[in-house]
């Protein structure tokens, strides 16, 4: 398994609005049958940031979602969104997860 951690950076009192993009975007995901969440990460340094977890079967799934969304008119109107609403572009992890956490 595969975990894509995102950090998105709200640009000065943009918080709330990104916040309920990155909502919304999680939930449209979900309905689709991607395994997908959204965290407010706490005590950041950097100050307030979000993170979407994206998790995958296997290298394979995750180049395949990275080409559909490259390739999405829709989610690269959302992506515009989010940088509009960022003091930062977004930065992006993948992770290989040896052991998960118990379902």
């Amino acid at each position: 398994m595969y975990s894509q951690h995102t950090t998105f950076y709200p640009a000065l009192g943009k918080e709330r609005e990104l916040l309920k993009h990155l909502e919304q975007w999680a939930k449209d995901l979900q309905a689709q049958g991607v395994s997908v969440a959204v965290m407010h990460q706490l005590f950041n340094p950097d100050g307030p940031t979000f993170v979407s977890a994206v998790h995958y079967r296997d290298l394979a799934e995750f180049e395949n979602r990275r080409h559909q969304w490259q390739t999405d008119s829709r989610f690269q109107a959302g992506l515009d969104k989010v940088l509009s609403l960022s003091r930062a572009a977004p930065t992006a992890k993948l992770f290989e997860v040896p052991v998960p956490f118990p379902s």
